[in-house]
């Protein structure tokens, strides 16, 4: 019993340094054995053998780019990006796009077109299909070179069976088996995961976030959501509910109510509720500089009409920055005091204005807690959910060359 204990062990642990060393030297490389044992902590007979690994299944090469005064110059490991594909696509309230890229993270063709915001979920499904044909086609890249595929989408997502559970802001769906609908008709393995949660993997592997094992995105949209990042590990909890602070009830008289949907975070400062706002108030002849939104526009065109209606003096844009701002504030206070992140980062719709409303929600939470995270804008601003499945695609792909390594 001791042996097979023992031999469990000892290949949990390999499998643990394999996947260790490859990211090492994807992150640092070009790099030599010798500095790579030292980062790992590992034995150079052990990297070694690990290395061999890795050469072998061609997701590491050798280089000669290290420098030397005297001598050869030393083999350097580096990270071999081209050794596969992936496709990442990215599914919005308005929008559709699909990326092909390699191993490594390199985009090679990108295609994308407007998506009907009425389209049911079978036409929805079958235009995303019909887009990833396209783009295999003009890309001269076939399905079955493929490695893995990732799917941003906004809603509950389960991660772990790529089931929607329920999109609010798409039509229809509701426990949709999107991962698996898609796989079987392109015969790739399929990866679906929450918008947010994709924005924030983005921000913590290229942007603001590097380096924050605890963090906190919080994404202001048609509705709000946040991801939230635990020692390194994106959280999901046990019903994927995990960061959906859009259904926190900001109002404490209406619990126990009838009407408590209508006190949900989200159906307070929702960009979709917003613009609702708006047209309402037009209608009832109220006087004002801001214009009928369509809800066809970018989310940050939103903001950015009230932020310019603000700067003019008009009242009803005053109103509705100071709501927006004493929502966002309301969410950092409880997210701060739920998970003591080191920041929180909020995402990109937040208009030209950013700054302005950053300035008012940290004067906000200033005044309701004494000790908070720091608050950031987000720095990658354009892309995010595309670029967040592009990264998740790339490390289930890696993740499956290992796994293929192991056995």
């Amino acid at each position: 019993m001791k042996d097979t204990i023992d031999g469990i062990r000892n290949t949990y642990t390999r499998d643990l340094n394999l996947g260790l060393v490859l990211r090492v030297i994807k992150n640092f490389g070009p790099i030599s054995r010798a500095e790579l044992a030292r980062l790992v902590k590992l034995s150079p007979p052990t990297v070694s053998a690990l290395v061999s690994t890795l050469l072998e299944s061609h997701l590491v090469v050798e280089t000669t780019k290290g420098h030397q005064e005297r001598g050869r110059p030393p083999q350097m490991l580096e990270f071999n990006g081209g050794v596969g594909w992936v496709i990442a696509v990215d599914i919005t309230y308005t929008m559709i796009k699909v990326c092909f890229a390699t191993l490594g993270g390199t985009s090679l063709f990108v295609i994308q077109e407007p998506r009907n915001r009425f389209s049911v979920v079978g036409e929805t499904i079958n235009q995303c299909i019909d887009l990833v044909n396209r783009a295999s086609a003009r890309a001269d890249i076939p399905l079955k070179s493929v490695s893995v595929m990732s799917i941003s989408i906004p809603g509950i997502v389960n991660s772990i069976t790529g089931e929607v559970i329920l999109s609010k802001h798409l039509l229809g769906w509701y426990q949709v088996p999107l991962g698996d609908l898609i796989s079987s008709a392109l015969g790739i393995p399929v990866y679906v995961e929450n918008d947010i949660r994709c924005a924030a993997l983005r921000e913590f592997a290229y942007g603001i976030a590097q380096g924050h094992s605890t963090f906190v995105y919080l994404g202001l949209c048609g509705g709000i959501g946040s991801a939230i990042m635990l020692d390194g590990d994106l959280i999901h909890g046990s019903k994927f509910l995990a960061g959906e602070i859009g259904f926190m009830n900001a109002h404490l008289d209406s619990i126990g109510g009838s009407d408590i949907e209508h006190h949900y975070l989200e159906n307070i400062i929702g960009l979709g509720v917003i613009r609702e706002r708006i047209l309402q108030e037009i209608r009832t002849g109220r006087k004002t500089t801001l214009s009928i939104i369509s809800p066809g526009e970018d989310d940050s065109d939103t903001l950015e009409h009230i932020i310019e209606g603000l700067k003019a003096g008009d009242s009803l844009a005053s109103e509705l920055f100071e709501n927006i701002s004493k929502g966002l504030a309301y969410a950092v206070t409880n997210l701060s005091v739920m998970f003591d992140p080191e920041l929180i980062v909020l995402g990109p719709n937040f208009g030209r204005g950013e700054e302005l409303l950053l300035n008012r929600v940290k004067m906000l939470v200033d005044k309701q807690l004494q000790f908070h995270p720091n608050l950031v804008l987000c720095e990658l601003a354009t892309n995010t959910q595309a670029s967040g499945a592009l990264y998740i695609a790339c490390e289930k792909a890696i993740e499956r060359y290992l796994s293929r390594e192991r056995s």
